[in-house]
């Protein structure tokens, strides 16, 4: 339908509507009495936002127009597309410069990983390995902790021998609930833990009939 519209002061306000997904093609004539009239194609994008001419303007030759036409050339202006510079593009080179780019490891079939400058990688490593979230990969396996209870430590209870071993190292150290007789000793003051070996205070040392005990957690594969 034809709209007619008047440019005030070097200004063109315009309400157009998009016809199409992307693009919709408008046959423009201009007039003018100094110059005379001439016609020229706008290329319209679906934009939500208020576009300015030369967003919309297909670089063509100005076609001078007469009183005198065939009539196909009345009714078929043909667009002449050309090459529309990247930076005319609203919002193009920053939503370009947005997106990751490949990395000098992405390869298809691999789990994708981020590397230090922001890539997208491929992860290294065999096929049965698990990723870590740091990109590493290594052989899959269970990181949950062990537990043992109530197992009596090495070590001869006559009322001399301070020196006992649990079957495994605590872990962490503070893990170790160490029972005498049932009641709980106190590490660095009824006695101290290196590894595994546990070593009783002279005014702690078990005696004979007495009865230890030692819980604890060890780190799991």
């Amino acid at each position: 339908m034809p709209v007619d519209t008047r440019i005030k002061h070097g200004k063109l306000n315009l309400r157009l509507v998009n016809h199409a997904d992307w693009l919709t093609y408008y046959s423009v004539k201009y007039y003018s009495g100094k110059t005379g009239e001439f016609r020229e194609t706008w290329a319209v994008p679906d934009r939500p936002t208020p576009l300015q001419l030369k967003d919309v303007r297909v670089q063509a030759a100005r076609q001078p127009h007469s009183a005198v036409q065939p009539a196909a050339a009345q009714h078929a202006v043909q667009p002449e597309i050309a090459t529309i510079a990247e930076s005319s593009v609203i919002n193009l080179v920053s939503d370009l410069a947005a997106r990751p780019i490949e990395g000098a490891f992405f390869a298809p079939g691999l789990a994708a990983v981020i590397d230090s400058t922001g890539a997208i990688d491929g992860a290294s490593g065999n096929l049965s390995d698990c990723v870590y979230v740091d990109g590493s990969s290594g052989p899959c396996g269970t990181a949950s902790p062990t537990f043992v209870d109530q197992e009596v430590p090495a070590g001869t209870v006559n009322g001399l021998n301070r020196a006992f071993t649990t079957s495994a190292t605590a872990t962490p150290q503070t893990s170790l609930a160490l029972y005498r007789n049932g009641i709980l000793q106190k590490i660095g003051q009824d006695y101290t833990l290196s590894g595994n070996a546990i070593t009783f205070g002279a005014a702690s040392v078990p005696q004979v009939g007495d009865t230890l005990l030692a819980s604890y957690r060890v780190a799991g594969p």
